[in-house]
């Protein structure tokens, strides 16, 4: 409802318009729009700090809406709904025989045709119920690549307790989009 054209609620119990918002301490309406930063999301309903300092890492606002299979974490492969069982068996293909992250014989999905075969050859291998949910969620979620990337970095500081880290958002041609440091 915050980012639909319509004054519509789409869900009663859920849902919020610019009335709810309206008759809060200090109104606002509801945008009617996409969100033009990740901390918009506290203006709506239901979210407070602490669920968005949960959501922060996990959420963006550049992209098609779609999750990328081959660096998606596995906090959010769960959130779209696939099962904790066949998550594991893209995590392990992904990180390839020697369970490893980064090294030669991890797997990449190219196309989206490939992840369901790809699973098929793992051990152990998707079972149909695994593959019927996985179909779904390939429709309407994920991709295998990415037009945008989320890059941290961490620097610690010799001879000192603390450190410095910066979180930024760039674009395929390396345009940074967003930074956030800490």
């Amino acid at each position: 409802d915050w980012r639909d054209a319509d004054s519509a609620l789409s869900s009663a119990a859920a849902g919020a318009e610019s009335p709810y918002y309206r008759n809060l301490p200090y109104p606002y309406e509801a945008k009617d729009a996409d969100f033009q930063i990740p901390d918009e999301l506290l203006l709506v309903k239901g979210v407070n700090q602490e669920i968005f300092e949960k959501l922060r890492d996990f959420v963006t606002i550049y992209g098609e809406g779609k999750v990328n299979i081959n660096t998606a974490s596995a906090e959010v492969l769960l959130s779209l709904g696939i099962a904790s069982a066949t998550v594991d068996k893209i995590i392990h293909c992904r990180f390839g025989k020697d369970g490893e992250s980064g090294t030669g014989d991890d797997a990449v999905f190219t196309a989206a045709s490939q992840i369901i075969p790809l699973l098929e050859q793992g051990q152990p291998p998707l079972t149909a119920a695994e593959k019927g949910q996985l179909e779904q969620v390939m429709a309407d979620h994920l991709v295998t690549d990415s037009g945008f990337f989320s890059v941290r970095s961490r620097a610690g500081f010799d001879r000192r307790q603390d450190s410095a880290e910066a979180r930024v958002c760039v674009d395929r041609q390396g345009k940074i989009l967003s930074w956030r440091q800490s």
